[in-house]
């Protein structure tokens, strides 16, 4: 699998995926190889819908307005209905972060700053990664 071999060779600090269940997914990798989050390994999920705030709280989420993403897309597919010009790029919504409560507890509990080189690394997702950036 390559999430298992990417956490034994390289050896990231840190990842951060495309969304909410690759991170739930190499969380659950990371904990069969021993590897301790968000100690040794910490990792950003993207997305933040429902699902993680409640079953997964543990989770470092980079949260969507998903309402209003919805909005807007309603609001955009009626204009286009009625034949109005519709601009296809230049929406800006606001996105927030949810830290992760056991990222919390985590720093709470740190003493001394550690002077680690962070390295991170997105995870196969690259092509979606690139047609996210064209968006914007």
């Amino acid at each position: 699998m390559e999430i298992k071999q990417i956490l034994n060779q390289i050896k990231p600090d840190a990842i951060f995926t495309s969304d909410d269940l690759t991170a739930i997914l190499i969380m659950k990798v990371a904990q069969e190889l021993d590897i301790k989050v968000p100690e040794d390994l910490k990792i950003i999920g993207y997305d933040g819908t429902y699902f993680v705030e409640n079953y997964y709280p543990q989770l470092a989420t980079i949260k969507q307005p998903l309402k209003d993403i919805a909005h807007l897309s309603v609001d955009l597919l009626l204009k286009r209905i009625a034949g109005h010009e519709v601009q296809t790029t230049g929406y800006f919504l606001p996105v927030s972060l949810l830290p992760g409560k056991k990222y919390l507890i985590f720093l709470s509990q740190k003493k001394q700053p550690q002077k680690r080189r962070l390295s991170f690394l997105c995870l196969i997702f690259q092509k979606t990664l690139r047609l996210f950036i064209k968006a914007f």
